[in-house]
């Protein structure tokens, strides 16, 4: 999943390069967000079968997805090669929506390769993302013998470690033709040494029944992990870019922490849910969401013009907020969902919930290029507001009426 999160970093640095206009690269985030969604989602019907058979030949697949990107990006005058390799870059996500299933494989809760938890299956998804945004602007600095690789930067940028002018030189394909390495030769390990897949253990294993269908509760937790999970993941997914036409400020060198304070958020938030409740926490986190969005709307209202830095330290701040809650309201979310379904159908539900959650990742990246020509992102964030207050009471009625179905599970 590293290599699909890696592309909203890649094209801020193509943006950086003066070889993309924003209209083309809110398009671009958009293709590379509905790759993710539409694979996660058709991943959640494959049966175990199917599943075994895109593990088989996963390694070979992405090698080749990675090596269209590397060849899309020598050279960005070939738009369709590069618009394909952008729509092929989530296919990873069939493999990872099969994981929760996955991880009904063995008894024990260790990485031995018995069992994977499920909860290390949403975090695997979370490192990968900050793992993506540390290293593709180091990455990118390895040199390519390869003619028209080689891209000047027209704006300053940066990484966790160094600022690069304008005149440095960056080499984008070296990201994807690294990934490809990896996977060819994780493919050579998998078809050269024992086969040491596990066999699902289809008792454990319940499908998208009627019955897990007509439980409103499927819904109901559906709407409160799309608004946390998918505001992690969409927040992510736009934030480089958005900070970086707004302020024209090396963002690169910041936005590596929002996944990361995600990654140890979520965990918290986990916790605290089973102290107290799964809802409360959801409760007090939906609210703490809308304040950061509300403030950063305010921030975008105030910041008429391109590259007014006054605001950019306010506003960075109330979108780390917005990603910190998000992720601890996830966490807690989890833990309403433990309590409110049989274990039999919690993979079940949380496959198919986390697959609609990557929606974020299509939907923001659109709002945010519809609302670009009248520079009105303030409206986006007031709208995104609106549904954490919408969230807010919608979970208030739900689960933390004394006389529900469940109260704070």
């Amino acid at each position: 999943m590293s290599y699909w999160a890696s592309w909203p970093i890649i094209i801020v640095l193509m943006y950086q390069t003066s070889r993309l206009a924003p209209s083309d690269a809110f398009l671009l985030l958009g293709i590379c967000g509905g790759s993710g969604v539409l694979a996660r989602v058709v991943g959640s019907f494959m049966s175990p079968m199917q599943s075994a058979t895109i593990a088989r030949f996963h390694n070979l697949i992405m090698a080749s997805v990675a090596a269209l990107g590397c060849y899309a990006l020598v050279d960005f005058s070939l738009h369709y090669a590069l618009y394909f390799a952008v729509a092929v870059s989530g296919c990873s996500g069939l493999l990872y929506a099969r994981a929760f299933d996955l991880s009904l494989v063995g008894s024990r809760a260790d990485l031995s390769g018995e069992m994977l938890p499920s909860a290390w299956v949403v975090g695997i998804i979370l490192v990968a993302t900050f793992l993506a945004y540390l290293i593709v602007p180091l990455v990118v600095m390895v040199h390519l013998p390869l003619s028209g690789a080689a891209h000047e930067f027209v704006l300053s940028s940066g990484n966790l470690f160094i600022r690069r002018a304008p005149g440095s030189v960056i080499w984008l394909a070296s990201f994807p033709l690294f990934i490809m390495a990896l996977f060819l030769v994780s493919g050579v390990k998998q078809w050269c040494l024992p086969d040491r897949r596990f066999q699902f253990l289809t008792g454990k294993r319940q499908s998208l029944s009627p019955e897990l269908l007509r439980n409103r509760h499927f819904w109901f937790i559906g709407i409160l992990y799309n608004l946390t999970l998918g505001t992690f993941i969409g927040v992510s997914f736009v934030l480089p870019f958005v900070l970086e036409i707004v302020f024209g400020y090396s963002t690169l060198m910041l936005v590596w922490m929002a996944p990361f304070l995600a990654i140890l958020s979520r965990p918290l938030g986990h916790w605290l849910g089973r102290l107290v409740g799964g809802t409360l926490i959801t409760q007090v986190c939906l609210l703490l969401m809308a304040i950061f969005a509300a403030l950063a709307a305010k921030q975008f209202e105030l910041t008429h013009h391109q590259h007014d830095m006054r605001y950019f330290d306010v506003l960075f701040t109330c979108m780390l907020g917005l990603v910190i809650s998000a992720a601890m309201a996830n966490g807690s979310v989890v833990v309403t969902l433990h309590k409110v379904f049989p274990v039999a159908y919690i993979n079940r539900a949380l496959t198919w919930m986390g697959s609609f959650a990557m929606l974020g990742a299509l939907y923001l990246p659109l709002r945010f290029a519809v609302a670009w020509q009248p520079f009105s992102f303030d409206q986006v964030m007031t709208e995104v507001a609106l549904f954490f207050v919408a969230g807010f009471i919608f979970n208030y009625v739900i689960y933390l009426r004394r006389h529900g179905d469940f109260y704070n599970p």
